[in-house]
C-alpha cells in the first residue's frame, strides 16, 4: 500500500515510519513530503492509496490544508494527524472529507495500522456505492429513453395491498394528470373507460400474461395494457408487473 506522509516535524515523521515498519503483515511503501506544495507535486506524478496529513506544515495551516489538498485531488483517502490541542479540529476535518483523524501522542503502531486498514475499507466501499449509484442512474436514464421511444408507461401491482405503483414516465407518455405514484387498483382503473375489464386483467395477471386494449378517459386515445406475474426467487408471489403502451397518437 502506497502511503504519502505530509509532515514537517522530523521526530513525528520518524515515529510514523517506525510504526509502519512494525507491521510485517502490511506492505507499506512510505513517501515523505514536508510541505503541502511538495505533496501536491508528488500526487501529480504518482498515485497513493492513502495520505497521512499533518494540518500544520510550513506552507499551510489548519483545516485549509485538507481543503486545499481535496480541492486538487478530491478522490484522495486522507487520515489527518492533529496535535493534542487540535482534537476538535480533527472532528471538523472528517466532516470536510477526511476518512479519519489521529491525535499525535495518543496512538501507537496498532492504532495507526487499524486506522489505515479500516479507512481504506470504508473508502473502497464508498467508491463502490458511488459507482453503483451512477450505474443505477444510467440504467434509469436508459429506461426512460426506451419508455419514450416505445410510448410505454410501466407499473407494478401488489395483490396483497391492492395497490398500483407507476413509473416516473407514466404521466408524460400517456398524457395523464396523475399527482401521485401509488394508487388503489380501483383508482388506477378509472384511467380507462373499461374500468371493470382493467381491474379484472390486472387481478388475474398473477396466473399468466394478459393483454387487452383500452380507451383513456381523458384523451380518448387507445392504449394496450400488458400484465404478467413477477418470477424469481426474490420476487414476491403476489406482485404483477405491467406496461401501458400508447397505440394511437
Amino acid at each position: 500500500m502506497k502511503v504519502l506522509l505530509v509532515e514537517d516535524n522530523p521526530g513525528d515523521a520518524f515515529l510514523i515510519k517506525f510504526y509502519l515498519e512494525e507491521f510485517d503483515t502490511e506492505d507499506y511503501e512510505l513517501t515523505h513530503a514536508q510541505e503541502l506544495s511538495e505533496a501536491l507535486d508528488m500526487l501529480s506524478e504518482s498515485d497513493f492509496d492513502i495520505i497521512l496529513l499533518d494540518l500544520h506544515v510550513p506552507d499551510s495551516s489548519g483545516i485549509e490544508t485538507l481543503i486545499s489538498l481535496l480541492d486538487e485531488y478530491p478522490d484522495s483517502l486522507v487520515i489527518v494527524l492533529t496535535g493534542l490541542s487540535d482534537e476538535r479540529m480533527g472532528i471538523e476535518t472528517v466532516k470536510a472529507g477526511a476518512q479519519d483523524f489521529l491525535v499525535k501522542g495518543r496512538f501507537d503502531s496498532k492504532v495507526l495500522n487499524s486506522s489505515i486498514r479500516y479507512a481504506f475499507e470504508r473508502f473502497q466501499l464508498s467508491r463502490k456505492l458511488k459507482q453503483y449509484s451512477e450505474e443505477l442512474n444510467t440504467s434509469k436514464n436508459k429506461l426512460d429513453e426506451l419508455q419514450d421511444l416505445a410510448h410505454l408507461g410501466y407499473f407494478e401491482f401488489d395483490k396483497n395491498t391492492e395497490r398500483v405503483i407507476i413509473s416516473d414516465k407514466f404521466d408524460t407518455i400517456l398524457n395523464t394528470s396523475l399527482s401521485e405514484k401509488s394508487f388503489a387498483l380501483v383508482e388506477f382503473a378509472t384511467l380507462v373507460k373499461e374500468e371493470d375489464a382493467l381491474k379484472g386483467l390486472i387481478s388475474a395477471a398473477d396466473k399468466g400474461k394478459k393483454t387487452e386494449e383500452f380507451t383513456l378517459k381523458e384523451s380518448g386515445k387507445k392504449v394496450k395494457i400488458f400484465a404478467k406475474p413477477i418470477h424469481g426467487e426474490s420476487a414476491p408471489e403476489s406482485w404483477v408487473i405491467g406496461a401501458v403502451q400508447l397505440i394511437e397518437e
